[in-house]
This record gives structure tokens, C-alpha cells and sequence, in this order.
């Protein structure tokens, strides 16, 4: 048979699978570049690593180069390509509605306050558990040492029920900030908080801080993550299974217009900080992008913050929704790895009104 005589020699499959799979790859791609500015459903596919797309890329890229002894061109240029906006950061093309132009050009309307200058700032950490482990003083003592105005850390199970175990150390820490625990959420602050707000499917802590005589909405992130092997569980053990559906994409979107929902609705200037589980080519981030700045390191292609360890990806995020009396201005952020702290880099920003 003609169709399985291509097939009889280990060099001819090899070839065939190597040309197969450049081919796949090379209509995904363009996703990473644009196609997640814009749909959600693709938030899928980005949502996994880049360096787990380059694994059967460069995989049957070697096996062509071992069989032939030519250069696998194709596997080389596919590699790069997908790399490149994860390890630089491209910045996707933003195209605005008219209904979004109007509100960003809203915020630049605002006349200044007579009040003094002031600078504060601002640290956000996933804890990825390490506060609900017997032993937190490392992870607190790192903390200390940053001396941030405002702290706003996420994924610590059940924090508001943790709390009577765990307020009584912190303050030992941190003497002097005010505290909120809400969901999965601890927000510190110098300042005194004049209301909190947990979002509806758990994705957000909003805590308003007075500072300088002016209410700030400080807005403790963490979007769920599209592959997360907790399905539709919250963590504070809520079942979402009716939100939830196949992936918990479909949670995402609803935590995300929630969250807009917050800052755009509010006369309040917002400081956006946390986990979003998102890369910067994904449609949470460009969506954010389209209605606030995106406060980022000033290091191009070193904005990566997880994995501790080796970081290869930025999914942890700082933005900035300009809406008060004063204007806010954002110095570059910083960015702290410590894998005693957690599995996620630290950022931190500084701010002044």
C-alpha cells in the first residue's frame, strides 16, 4: 500500500511528524501574538507554559536533525518565536472601543488636590500556603524587611477562619498596620481602611485605605487559574460548579468583569495587585490594559515571576485605574525572588500622590 510504504523506514516517520507538527504549531502561534488580546477560549492554550509547546517542537526537531543530519530550521524558527513574547514581553496591540476611550480619558480630568506629596508602597505576594504552615517566620521576616505601606497577599486557605490563629503573629511583625481577612485574602495597611469588599466569585479582595485625606481602593487580586487541578473549589472550599462548567475559563471571564465592575464604577482611584494567572499576551491582562496602566519592572524581559525558582513567566501583575481627586503616579516595579517565601516572586511598586 502506497500510503503506508511512507511509513516503513524510522527516518520517514520521524520526517513526516517533524514536518506535521511545525505545521501545527506554526498556525497556533499567532494566539500568543494577538489572537488572546481578544478571545477568551484561547486563554486555553496560552495558559500552558511556553517551554511545554517547545517541548515537542524542539523534540521531533533533534530527532529530524539526529536522522537527517540537517539543520531542523523550521523547529528553530517555531522556538523562537513562541519564546520570545514570554522572555521580552512584547506588548500585544491594544485596540480601544469608543466606550473605553471615554473612560480613560475621564481620568486625566481630574483636578490635582492641594494636600502634599506623598509616596507609598506597595508589596503583593502569593503566600502559596506558607501561612497556613506551623512555620511562617521566615516568610514573615522576608516580608518585614521590605517595610511596604501596604501589603496584599493571596492564596492563604480560608484566611478570614485562619485568622484568630494568625492575626496575634502578624501584628507581632507588623505592629501598627490595619488588617482585613476576607476569602483567601490578608491585605496590611499603615493606613486606616474605611470599607472592604470581597468579590462575589472570590477573586478579589477591594479594601478602601484612606490615605492624605482621600479614599484609595487597594484591590487584592488572584484569578483562578484555567488549569487548576482544584476544579470549581474555591479556597475556602465553595463549590462554583454552576459557574465553573468545563474550565474554570468560564470563572475567569466572570472574575475579571467583576473586577472592572469595582474600579469603574467606583469614584475612587484603584491600585490593582496580585495573581492573575495570566501571561501578558492573555485577555485578562489585555483587557486590564485597555481601562488602567500596566505597572511593570523597567528591566525589559526580566518581569517573569513564577516559578520562584527559575522564573519563566509573568502571571503576577500590578496595574494602576487613575479615578479620584488626585492623579496616582507608578515608579517601575521591582520584583523579589525568595523560594523560602513562596513559589511565586514577590512585586513590588511605589507610588506617589
Amino acid at each position: 500500500m502506497p500510503f503506508l510504504e511512507r511509513f516503513t523506514t524510522w527516518n520517514a516517520f520521524i520526517k513526516r511528524f517533524y514536518i506535521a507538527t511545525c505545521r501545527v504549531y506554526a498556525v497556533l502561534f499567532p494566539f500568543y501574538w494577538v489572537g488572546t488580546g481578544f478571545t477568551p477560549l484561547s486563554d486555553l492554550f496560552i495558559s500552558i507554559p511556553w517551554f511545554i509547546h517547545l517541548a515537542p517542537i524542539l523534540g521531533f526537531g533533534i530527532l529530524y536533525f539526529l536522522s537527517t543530519k540537517k539543520a531542523p530550521i523550521f523547529a528553530l524558527a517555531l522556538s523562537f518565536f513562541f519564546a520570545l513574547p514570554f522572555i521580552v514581553h512584547v506588548q500585544t496591540p491594544v485596540f480601544v472601543t469608543q466606550e473605553q476611550e471615554v473612560i480613560a480619558s475621564s481620568d486625566t480630568e481630574h483636578v490635582l488636590g492641594e494636600s502634599s506629596e506623598l509616596s507609598f508602597t506597595v508589596c503583593s505576594l502569593n503566600t502559596y500556603y506558607y501561612f497556613n504552615n506551623l512555620d511562617r517566620e521566615s516568610a514573615l521576616s522576608e516580608l518585614v524587611e521590605h517595610k511596604c505601606d501596604v501589603y496584599l497577599l493571596q492564596e492563604v486557605w480560608q484566611a478570614k477562619l485562619l485568622r484568630p490563629y494568625i492575626e496575634e503573629e502578624l501584628r507581632l511583625y507588623f505592629p501598627g498596620y490595619n488588617m482585613e481577612f476576607e476569602g483567601e485574602f490578608i491585605t496590611m495597611s499603615h493606613f486606616p481602611i474605611r470599607n472592604a469588599e470581597l468579590g462575589r466569585h472570590e477573586g478579589f479582595l477591594k479594601t478602601d485605605l484612606e490615605i492624605n485625606n482621600e479614599v484609595i481602593s487597594f484591590v487584592n487580586i488572584h484569578i483562578w487559574n484555567p488549569l487548576t487541578p482544584r476544579g470549581c473549589l474555591s479556597f475556602t472550599q465553595k463549590l462554583y460548579t454552576e459557574d465553573c462548567m468545563l474550565s474554570s475559563s468560564f470563572i475567569r471571564n466572570q472574575q475579571l468583569i467583576e473586577l472592572q465592575n469595582a474600579i469603574s464604577t467606583s469614584d475612587n482611584t484603584a491600585i490593582i495587585a496580585g495573581d492573575f494567572n495570566s501571561t501578558e499576551q492573555m485577555k485578562i491582562i489585555q483587557d486590564m490594559k485597555r481601562i488602567s496602566q500596566h505597572v511593570t519592572s523597567k528591566t525589559i524581559g526580566l518581569n517573569a515571576t513564577f516559578p520562584a525558582e527559575l522564573p519563566l513567566m509573568q502571571i503576577d501583575h500590578f496595574f494602576l485605574y487613575n479615578g479620584g481627586i488626585s492623579e496616582i503616579r507608578a515608579q517601575p516595579s521591582d520584583i523579589v525572588c525568595n523560594t523560602e517565601v513562596s513559589d511565586h516572586c514577590m512585586i513590588k511598586a511605589k507610588f506617589t500622590k
